[in-house]
């Protein structure tokens, strides 16, 4: 069974997420892919570093960088491209706004999708003013789904606040060092039969690029990118405005390690900001 999302001029922040949330609840099959300013340079060509030497805001586990004079970086660049601009039922784009990225990168963003915008979405959607209806709506569905995780190798699991079936790991600058997983994902859902699982991905550029070839293939499962949202949980690196606040509303605790990661963060709150289309 389709669904879409909200159409402009009537297109909200908040309408999109409930829309996404119902589709969990009511147990669609869908993906939705964040392609967020890292994604959309990366699509531009435009080289970048980020961490704590690089792009301000970001430390030693964000790490990525993109070079568009290398061949392999060049051939991410490609495939992120096609896994933007691919057209499928229940295939949904998060795209960088323009309250984020400006207007002249939106436009960009909204051209080269060739998508209606019913078919798109905000990359922000589980951020900013909807993060912490993230962990007190969002999260509490998972706990009622057979559940596969995609994120960094030094996760520690035990403390999610929902059962795992199974996870992989990634590395750094995933999208040039695990593009294996593509093949290794896929040979695992053939392998057992997988079906009404959903899979979460927080593997940066490689989640895009994993959501599109997974959800081509195998469609009878549902694939979320859910970026940062759940490193709280996970112990990694919480420098990101919109999960300090959150994490202070919300009352999560969180280790001497998530701790110092905060003092690189250069920006905070956010939980009040309402991107718009």
């Amino acid at each position: 069974m389709s669904f879409k999302l909200g159409s402009f001029p009537t297109k909200t922040f908040n309408n999109d997420f409930i829309r996404i949330k119902t589709a969990l609840q009511n147990e669609e099959k869908f993906a939705f892919s964040r392609f967020s300013d890292g994604e959309m340079w990366m699509m531009q060509k435009h080289a970048f570093e980020l961490g704590p030497n690089g792009y301000s805001n970001y430390t030693d586990e964000d790490y990525k960088i993109f070079d568009p004079s290398d061949e392999l970086d060049c051939s991410a660049s490609d495939y992120l491209l096609e896994a933007y601009k691919h057209k499928q039922d229940n295939y949904f784009c998060g795209l960088s706004c323009q309250c984020c990225v400006g207007k002249q990168n939106f436009r960009w963003m909204l051209q080269e999708s060739g998508k209606s915008d019913d078919m798109l979405t905000w990359a922000n959607l589980f951020v900013n003013a909807n993060y912490v209806k993230f962990v007190q709506e969002i999260i509490p569905i998972f706990k009622q789904k057979n559940i596969v995780l995609v994120s960094r190798y030094n996760s520690v699991l035990e403390n999610l606040p929902f059962r795992l079936i199974d996870a992989f790991n990634i590395t750094n600058n995933a999208a040039i060092e695990n593009i294996g997983l593509v093949d290794t994902m896929s040979d695992y859902i053939k392998l057992h039969n997988v079906e009404n699982h959903v899979f979460l991905f927080a593997a940066g550029a490689l989640s895009n690029i994993l959501i599109y070839e997974l959800f081509k293939e195998f469609p009878n499962n549902t694939y979320l990118d859910i970026g940062s949202t759940l490193n709280p949980f996970l112990n990694l690196d919480i420098a990101r405005g919109y999960l300090i606040s959150g994490i202070q509303r919300l009352n999560i605790p969180i280790t001497e390690k998530q701790k110092k990661s905060i003092e690189v963060c250069k920006s905070h709150g956010f939980n009040e900001k309402v991107c718009i289309w």
